[in-house]
């Protein structure tokens, strides 16, 4: 099979020679020549065409399956062909040098020129990959999606998890002050006995033994010492109602220490136990709290769905690496696969119910999702800015195209206006007729421009401004398909330029603070979702203030000549209306935007 790619630059260059030959056809001899040598020069090209075509045609089937994207190119190139009506406007030409319309024949063919000259661009200019942009953005906010709805879980677990670990401290702390109330209460119902024991001794006796009598008053104010440190302990654990029963205790276990300093052994005995009946109130109270507490939520339930969570991760890094669409390996990938692994070491340990451990991990596999997220937010933004700055070239080229043939057309509007009209000819009203078609053109360019903005919907003077362009554009077309070429006719062209020209420099002040912003834009945007927009605020503001002021300019010049223009007129007022209009548009912009650093202020 023959190459494709030498095919591919074959053929262009059949092409540029082709309408190369086009171009360097002239209408008719300098020397007053006979015509039909030149028609014969046409038919040649009409014959190139045709050649042309069929060459395109093959090469495509040679490019379908191994280059299917140059294969699309040609064939649009092919259908713009059939649009723009090559073949007939070539037929039309030698027919009208045939007929010796040499007038005729020139229109026809500057009109051919321009058409053959739109197919060359499509041809070797570079391709728009703007769709594969888009779908590249919408693939990444499908990620960004299936990630949150990662983290979401994620994080539910890890709120489980840690609950489930405050459940197990909770009862571990629970047990503690438990044993600890049934260890006082233990010491007390014994210390109860000896006091017993050591009262019905001494009625016996009818005295006291001083050694035991000291025993038991040291023992007893120790246990009331335990008995406060545990009322704070319990209070500590937020247990109000175990702590009031243990500080109540402490107080009996003290009046039974006043008692035994009296020598009232008896009285200190039901002191005591009053204690003991405070103290087994507190262990119920803590009992029945225990009972009352939500129950841990299930450990080896909260395994399972871990590991089902850790295997949606894997698929979904799996589909990140599987991009056939971009050379670029998909941001975050490395994170997500991280995150897959502190999934797998989180469900390991919920199986071995260390909840603890499984919170930490559960905690960095959401850090690390969430990083992720943050890089293909970051990768989408930086997309979109591509995406804004080619647009924004696509409309310098096509603005910048719109002036140098609109200036062309201020050039020859004057030129015909310098001929007194009492000696204008046929020749004058073609040209004059010429002007118009031309301009009519340009505002099919203005138009498309507006499409441009319009779908991009970022900003809100531009549009405006360029929808006005082209109606003025559509105005001036008729103007000179009428013959009309005076100071009204100039006085518009003259505003159509200036309006170009503002925006030209709206477009090439933005490109030039993009580069020194775009570092700063990073640092501050942070991964967070931005929609960059075509031209900053200020920019826009500044063609709304110069539209302003031609529309004052206009209406200044109205007033002076005192003739009534009722097209203009309707014009200059809808213009005046949607100054107001999108002022208050701006002025609603600007109060709720954020306060934000860079060009775009």
């Amino acid at each position: 099979m023959v190459p494709s790619w030498p095919n591919f630059l074959c053929l262009q260059w059949t092409v540029v020679l082709a309408l190369l030959a086009v171009f360097g056809a002239p209408a008719h001899s300098e020397d007053g020549a006979s015509e039909a040598p030149l028609a014969t020069k046409e038919r040649i090209i009409h014959g190139r065409v045709l050649q042309l075509e069929d060459q395109m045609y093959r090469l495509i089937e040679q490019l379908r399956e191994s280059e299917p994207e140059k294969a699309r190119r040609m064939e649009k190139v092919l259908a713009r062909m059939g649009e723009l009506g090559i073949r007939r406007q070539l037929e039309t030409v030698i027919e009208v040098l045939n007929e010796d319309r040499l007038d005729e024949a020139l229109t026809e063919q500057d009109k051919l020129l321009g058409h053959l000259s739109t197919l060359l661009t499509l041809l070797i200019e570079d391709e728009d990959d703007s769709e594969e942009r888009k779908k590249e953005i919408e693939r990444l906010q499908k990620l960004a999606e299936e990630l949150d709805k990662l983290i979401s879980k994620e994080s539910r677990l890890r709120d489980e998890s840690r609950a489930a670990q405050q459940a197990q401290e909770g009862g571990e702390r629970d047990a503690e002050a438990a044993a600890a109330i049934e260890q006082l209460l233990s010491k007390q119902e014994a210390l109860l006995a000896d006091t017993r024991t050591a009262a019905q001794k001494a009625r016996a006796t009818k005295a006291d033994d001083v050694a035991t009598k000291q025993d038991l008053l040291d023992r007893q104010q120790a246990l009331a010492k335990q008995a406060e440190e545990l009322a704070k302990l319990l209070q500590e654990k937020d247990e109000p109602d175990s702590a009031k029963a243990a500080a109540s205790a402490k107080r009996n276990m003290t009046d039974a220490v006043d008692e035994m300093n009296d020598d009232a052994l008896a009285v200190a005995a039901d002191a005591q136990e009053d204690a003991i009946e405070d103290l087994k109130r507190a262990l119920e109270k803590l009992t029945k709290r225990q009972k009352q507490d939500v129950e841990k939520p299930d450990l080896k339930e909260l395994a399972d769905e871990q590991a089902k969570t850790s295997e949606q991760t894997a698929r979904l890094a799996e589909k990140m690496q599987d991009n056939e669409a971009s050379s670029e390996p998909t941001p975050g990938q490395d994170n997500v696969e991280m995150s897959r692994q502190h999934m797998d070491a989180a469900t390991e340990q919920l199986n071995q119910e260390n909840a603890a451990a499984a919170a930490q991990q559960q905690q960095q596999a959401v850090d690390q999702l969430e990083q992720a997220k943050k890089q293909i937010q970051q990768r989408i933004d930086k997309i979109k800015r591509e995406l804004q700055q080619q647009k924004l070239a696509d409309l310098e080229k096509k603005f910048k195209d719109m002036l140098t043939k609109q200036q062309a057309v201020n050039r020859r509007t004057i030129e015909l206006d310098l001929i007194p009209r009492d000696q204008w000819k046929r020749r004058e009203q073609l040209r004059a007729a010429e002007q118009g078609q031309k301009e009519r053109g340009l505002g099919e360019l203005a138009d498309v421009c507006l499409g441009i903005l319009r779908d991009d919907g970022t900003t809100t003077v531009l549009p405006q401004l360029v929808e006005y362009l082209r109606d003025d554009m559509l105005a001036v077309a008729v103007r000179l398909t009428d013959s009309k070429v005076g100071l009204r006719t100039q006085a518009a062209e003259e505003d159509i330029v200036a309006t170009i020209e503002d925006i030209l420099e709206a477009i090439e002040q933005n490109e030039s603070q993009a580069d020194l912003a775009q570092d700063q834009n990073q640092q501050d945007q942070q991964g967070q979702p931005g929609e960059p927009g075509l031209l900053p605020t200020s920019a826009e503001l500044k063609l709304l203030a110069r539209l302003q002021t031609r529309v004052f300019r206009r209406t200044k010049a109205f007033q002076r000549v005192g003739e009534s223009d009722p097209g203009q007129l309707s014009r200059l007022a809808e213009k005046q209306t949607g100054v107001a209009k999108m002022a208050s548009e701006m002025n609603s912009k600007l109060t709720r935007q954020p306060a934000t650093k860079g060009t775009h202020d």
